[in-house]
């Protein structure tokens, strides 16, 4: 099933109009927000998000303030904050959590951003919080999603932050560029994993004016002195390579410019993916993990996928144990039928062989034997309403292990025809495609059914409320 398509479903049975959500990457050093209009280290004291509006919601969140680096008049004791209303670039900021909060007075476009993509209708309309006064109302700033804010407890370097910002505060020279090279597919920042790549001289180049340094110990680099300006990046540390030969990215009047450098080895794994009749199979997704003792809750993983005669490639191989799978934990109807295996034919990674590749290593010939493919069955569900009623234009999905699979729409009687696997349990949830204004809408709870062994139709209750 196309992943797009499937997005799409989930915005309309969710009641929202379709739009591509916003699309961040990973806050960068806090030396290159410095433009904003207000920096400052707060605890959230109050917030009225409500989990049942979704993002098309007007929300104020108060922030107790702890430290305060730049914008904000000295002591002051509290701010408040729109976390993006309107937008798909929506912040939920959790009652009681601390947070590095990048700021502006005004509701521009984060510039981690990707897309930023407006919800039609009206927001939720809510009480005025308490001592907000509507007459003489405070200072409002924005801090949505990809604003550069982050949790202060637990982020990964936050004390690199807070050191940054500190010696802004007290009249220190910040690094005009920052940043760190690392191995793929290791994690640059701000996780910083993998190897450190000390030594690997980097290159910033705009227009006439060529900078060179070298990074440190710890795999990061810095310039003193770089104009403001579109500057190009590369890195070379031999006998790795390059992922990309550069990449661009922006120095600004203000702060600093920060960009990751991404280098690989030249290890290859090559293989052919095939059926239990030795046919080739195109499209298997393939993953190399690479075996970690850390509790990282984010495997370092290569991905692949066999093309049209079943041939795979996986470049980049690091100097690590890998363990090779391919298939899918959570396998549908369509592209993707066949459940994960470990190589060479196990269900279970602890039967997994594990692989290391010396630097430089192009190791061939590897066969993946996928597993038999299961045979694609189907659920008859019937939508009813709080009355009985057959509800058309409802929306059904399947769920397998958390994840939806599959999906069917009810028709005039209310059935709905949805795809499965045989073999495998999925829970089925139902949802009208529309909701009224000022509507609530309650489900049951999701029904568990095995695929194959379906005795009679699957009655999904779906009741309106109005508030």
């Amino acid at each position: 099933m196309c992943m797009r398509a499937l997005a799409l479903v989930l915005l309309i049975a969710c009641g929202a109009a379709p739009g591509w959500p916003c699309s961040c990457r990973g806050p960068r050093p806090a030396c290159a927000y410095l433009e904003a209009d207000a920096i400052f280290l707060g605890r959230v004291i109050f917030t009225n998000h409500d989990a049942g509006s979704g993002i098309s919601q007007e929300t104020l969140v108060r922030f107790d303030v702890e430290e305060i680096f730049k914008g904000l008049p000295r002591g002051t004791k509290d701010v408040w904050i729109d976390p993006g209303s309107f937008t798909s670039c929506y912040e939920e900021y959790l009652l009681g959590q601390r947070y590095l909060i990048v700021a502006r007075r005004t509701g521009q476009m984060p510039r981690d951003s990707a897309t930023m993509t407006v919800i039609s209708g009206n927001a939720k309309q809510k009480p005025l919080p308490p001592g907000f006064d509507p007459v003489r109302p405070p200072v409002i700033y924005s801090a949505p999603e990809c604003s550069g804010s982050r949790p202060a407890d637990g982020f990964p370097h936050i004390e690199v932050d807070l050191a940054m910002l500190r010696a802004y505060g007290s009249g220190q020279r910040l690094p005009r560029v920052f940043g760190w090279a690392y191995l793929e597919p290791f994690y640059g920042w701000p996780r910083l994993d993998g190897p450190a790549l000390k030594g690997a001289q980097i290159t910033l180049t705009s227009g006439q004016a060529t900078f060179r340094t070298t990074t440190l110990g710890d795999g990061t680099f810095s310039l003193d002195d770089a104009p403001a300006g579109i500057y190009t990046i590369s890195a070379e540390l031999p006998p790795l390579v390059p992922v990309v030969p550069a990449t661009r990215f922006i120095v600004p009047e203000v702060g600093c410019g920060s960009s990751d450098v991404a280098l690989r080895t030249t290890s290859e794994l090559r293989g052919v993916a095939l059926d239990r009749d030795k046919r080739p199979v195109a499209h298997v997704p393939i993953y190399a993990e690479v075996i970690s003792t850390s509790r990282d809750p984010y495997p370092v993983t290569i991905e692949a996928e066999s093309d049209a005669l079943g041939r795979f490639a996986i470049v980049g191989v690091p100097e690590s144990d890998v363990r090779l799978s391919y298939g899918s934990t959570h396998p549908s109807s369509g592209e993707a039928p066949y459940p994960l295996v470990y190589f060479p034919d196990a269900a279970d990674e602890s039967r997994a062989t594990t692989l290391r590749l010396a630097v430089g290593e192009r190791r061939a010939g590897m066969v993946l034997q996928l597993p038999p493919t299961p045979k694609i069955g189907h659920f008859t569900v019937r939508v009813v309403d709080q009355s009985g009623r057959y509800l058309t234009a409802a929306t059904v999905l399947a769920l397998l292990n958390g994840i939806v699979t599959e999906f069917g729409k009810s028709g005039g009687d209310g059935a709905a025809n949805v795809p499965c696997l045989e073999g495998f349990h999925y829970d089925l949830e139902a949802s009208p495609n529309f909701k009224q204004s000022g509507e609530h809408i309650e489900t049951d709870h999701p029904v568990t059914v095995d695929c194959g062994k379906q005795a009679g139709p699957v009655e999904l209750r779906v009741n309106r409320v109005q508030r």
